[in-house]
């Protein structure tokens, strides 16, 4: 007599057998990598440097700014606090405020003698662009981008004797990323392109369209390769952006990004990027802004504005808390 207690258990078992040994078999020949299913290291086990980060490119009348924080993590901990996370990859030259308000060249004649010629002012040096690539993902990937992108662009200019502009750039990079599908990369470029006609906005100098003219220039580049020219005049990227959609919708003149002025676009930058700052974990540490126009390029460096208020008021008077707690704990 046949005892059914004891033969059907081992028969289930029996048939849970071929289950259990074939789903690795199915793992190993499935063209899935399980590597995607785990979190993302480098070779050795190593958690990659990201660039958690608040990217921002604004037009204006003259040109455009881009601006960054300065914040890089590993996983949960914080890198680097003074990263740069802009990187130049056509430099027409560095503009430097001489305190009084005038610009001048960081090379070049020396002199700034009254009457004298402005240099910026020949042709062979009109003929030239400044790019600024704005970096967020990983940050090993965006710098081999950054410098894979300024070799080819120097190359190019060395061999065939042709000045590129920030849709050449742009273009390039579209084409690094997506030949490389792997990498971890959301770009913005932007700049001063001297290939464009003269913007709506100039400033009188008699510039007409065609040669020695210009105009600033925003391009979003998105992991996958695709590019998009940002004719609203702004772009924004990085886990910060997420914060400050609405803020930007509500204060950008859109449309009307030729009746901005510098100082304008410098302080809407500083301030969206701070109010990201608050808000966003991965972003932290200072604002980076760069202004980019004909001339070149200029740098500034801001503290956070909300938290510096904040700071003052904790440290210089006491924060009436009436109505945020009992009386008998004020």
């Amino acid at each position: 007599m046949i005892d059914y207690d004891v033969v059907l258990p081992l028969r289930r078992r029996r048939r849970r057998r071929p289950t259990a040994l074939l789903v690795p078999c199915l793992l190993l020949l499935s063209p899935l990598n399980l590597a995607n299913f785990l979190p993302s290291a480098s070779a050795g086990g190593v958690p990659e440097i990201q660039t958690g980060t608040t990217i921002f490119a604004v037009k204006y009348r003259d040109g455009v700014v881009v601006g960054a924080d300065t914040r890089t993590s590993v996983s949960g901990y914080v890198s680097n606090r003074y990263a740069s996370k802009l990187a130049f990859v056509l430099d027409r030259g560095l503009v430097v405020d001489d305190g009084d308000g005038n610009q001048s060249r960081s090379s070049g004649s020396p002199n700034g003698e009254e009457g004298e010629k402005d240099p910026w002012d020949d042709e062979p040096c009109r003929d030239l662009s400044t790019c600024a690539v704005l970096r967020s993902g990983s940050s090993a990937d965006t710098q081999s981008l950054a410098d894979a992108c300024r070799h080819q662009l120097l190359r190019r200019s060395v061999l065939h004797g042709r000045r590129s502009g920030v849709s050449d750039a742009a273009r390039l990079l579209r084409a690094l990323i997506y030949n490389e599908p792997d990498l971890s990369a959301s770009l913005i470029c932007a700049g001063w392109d001297h290939t464009l006609a003269r913007s709506v906005g100039e400033d009188g100098d008699g510039d007409s369209a065609g040669a020695g003219g210009g105009e600033g220039v925003i391009y979003s580049i998105s992991p996958g390769g695709s590019i998009v020219e940002e004719k609203d005049g702004w772009a924004i990227g990085g886990s910060g952006s997420t914060y400050l959609m609405a803020h930007v919708d509500s204060r950008y003149p859109h449309g009307r990004s030729n009746e901005w002025t510098e100082d304008e676009a410098v302080e809407f930058v500083a301030e969206s990027i701070g109010l990201a700052m608050d808000r966003d974990g991965s972003s932290g540490g200072l604002v980076r802004i760069w202004v980019i126009d004909r001339r070149g390029r200029r740098a500034e460096v801001r503290v956070p504005g909300h938290s510096a208020e904040i700071t003052d008021q904790l440290g210089g008077r006491a924060v009436a808390l009436d109505g945020f707690a009992p009386p008998s704990f004020i």
